[in-house]
């Protein structure tokens, strides 16, 4: 749904199990997407039923508001994510590049960091040593003819040359309109800093663990405790 600032509602969109919604910078064109999430309340899942697995996985294109006219929809296969019962919300992250000449999207499955042993009682972690637990990584998807095709996989490259990746599921990642960085929070109170330039990267220790984050246009770092 659109409003204006005031609160007043201009549109709505009906679009079927919608999960994430981006808008093209240049064109406005609106992306929704539509994959299942963790967490659905076992009595909803009868009722409806709802199994995260089992909702088609689509991308509608909508023109610009105040039109907002379905444009184009396809089926969009996300790649593998963990549908795990430990889990709640969004199995994928999607960000929207607006200033290629092509449509572009990147897409990375929570499968990629889904190797904690709780409830397991082994020490090999969820995918034991499937080596398949990398194909949740980062994926570039590009629109070309009219079909998505994935023109670049990054998980590889991060796992070998960047991130010494631990278990837990708390990696978050920011960017410093400062310095031109990136930053990512682990577990404990350890930040890393990346040059995505170079892959140039340093180690920080902050005051306290910390559960989320956010970095201003002079580099002053705002933490937000457990």
């Amino acid at each position: 749904q659109i409003f204006e600032p005031s609160g007043k509602l201009l549109k709505s969109l009906s679009v079927s199990k919608p999960t994430k919604i981006l808008i093209h910078k240049k064109t406005g064109e609106i992306y929704v997407f539509s994959w299942g999430i963790f967490g659905v309340a076992a009595e909803l899942v009868k009722k409806l039923d709802y199994y995260s697995d089992r909702v088609p996985q689509k991308l509608s294109i909508f023109t610009p508001f105040p039109e907002m006219k379905l444009k184009q929809e396809f089926d969009f296969p996300l790649g593998r994510s963990d549908f795990g019962i430990l889990q709640k919300g969004p199995s994928y992250e999607i960000a929207l590049d607006s200033w290629t000449e092509n449509p572009t999207i990147w897409v990375v499955g929570a499968g990629a960091d889904r190797r904690d042993n709780i409830g397991r009682g082994n020490d090999e972690g969820l995918y034991g040593k499937d080596p398949k637990v990398w194909e949740a990584g980062i994926r570039i998807i590009q629109l070309k003819d009219g079909k998505w095709e994935v023109i670049g996989n990054q998980q590889q490259k991060v796992k070998k040359d960047l991130i010494s990746f631990s278990n837990g599921n708390n990696k978050k990642l920011f960017f410093s309109p400062n310095n031109e960085k990136l930053y990512v929070f682990e577990n404990g109170s350890t930040l890393l800093e990346i040059d995505p330039v170079t892959t140039d990267r340093k180690e920080f220790k902050i005051p306290w663990g910390l559960d989320d984050m956010d970095i201003d246009k002079n580099g002053l770092i705002y933490l937000r405790e457990h």
